[in-house]
């Protein structure tokens, strides 16, 4: 059951239409029975049982989710916007059904630019074009595969240095949701690679109520991000838990020996940026600092569950 103002709509789920029906049923009667025994009356006239139902925008089926056809056709049938007022509403109206179009972001994009304050309202072909797509986008809009907890979960990302970033929840190959967004000034400045990691991170954070204590899988089409993420990296507390022989604090530094190992890729990697005497005199350095040595420590054994201050000792 899912209320949402002063509207109460009853489902069912079940292996086959059959169970579905008489999990449907069995609900509505428990909803009937607690508005009795709590004297809430109900409004006969306005009860609607059915395979489908429109309800806040979208309409329901027993196959998936789509677009209210009443709200395609009010975005379809807008005259070109005259002015940014105009262009507002019709964005406006058309970003509640952005879960529907792929690459929303990037086709409303040369819209969204005409509203900067410091943009002149100029309509022209580019705009045309655009809206046109837009009005194409949510006419052919596809059926949205109900979320379900028991499936795989695959979350696709993309992302484009001009326009935006975005993402795609799928189950079994079937989307389930889109989800765009456009790129701040700041953001389209970014590298090529930081942009896919960003598109990575919207994705996962726009899906959250999907995947949160989920496994789920992400996909992407830039390898460089890939490499970067089978390849084991090094930090500067790698550094300094190796530390030479004889040094004043070697026998404290037993305890993190496993953390500390170095493995011969690792090495080669870390010679290429830095020389050896280098590389000694930080892990000299940070063998001989008593408050890393205290953090390394801390990090070997466990963080206390109460906070309280460390000493350095």
């Amino acid at each position: 059951m899912y209320a949402i103002a002063d509207d109460i709509l009853i489902t069912g789920s079940g292996s086959d239409d059959l169970s579905a029906k008489r999990d449907h049923d069995a609900n509505l009667l428990a909803l009937l029975e607690r508005c009795r025994q709590q004297g809430v009356k109900l409004n006969r006239d306005k009860l609607q049982k059915r395979q489908s139902v429109v309800f806040m925008g979208h309409e329901l089926t027993p196959n998936g989710l789509r677009p209210d056809k009443r709200k395609v056709e009010a975005i379809v049938n807008m005259p070109t916007p005259e002015n940014k007022a105009a262009l507002q509403r019709l964005l406006g109206m058309a970003t509640f059904l952005a879960r529907y179009c792929h690459n929303f972001s990037e086709v409303t994009s040369p819209l969204r630019q005409m509203l900067a304050d410091n943009s002149e309202f100029r309509w022209d072909v580019r705009h045309t074009e655009a809206l046109d797509k837009l009005k194409q986008l949510l006419t052919q809009a596809p059926v949205l595969r109900y979320f379900s907890s028991s499936l795989d979960t695959t979350v696709q990302c993309d992302a484009s240095s001009k326009c935006g970033i975005a993402g795609v929840l799928m189950q079994q190959g079937a989307v389930v949701e889109f989800a765009s967004r456009a790129l701040t000034e700041t953001e389209q400045n970014y590298a090529q690679i930081e942009l896919e990691l960003l598109s990575i991170q919207f994705a996962c954070e726009r899906f959250h109520t999907y995947l949160y204590g989920r496994h789920f899988v992400v996909q992407t089409d830039h390898r460089p991000l890939l490499a970067i993420h089978k390849k084991a990296l090094i930090i500067a507390d790698t550094l300094s838990r190796a530390v030479p022989p004889g040094s004043a604090n070697a026998a404290n530094n037993s305890a993190g020996e496993e953390l500390a190992a170095l493995t011969d890729e690792q090495l080669s990697d870390l010679n290429m940026v830095a020389s050896q005497n280098t590389i000694n005199a930080i892990r000299v350095a940070a063998a001989d600092d008593p408050i890393y040595q205290q953090l390394k420590r801390q990090i070997a054994v466990g963080w206390a569950t109460v906070g309280r201050p460390l000493a350095l000792s």
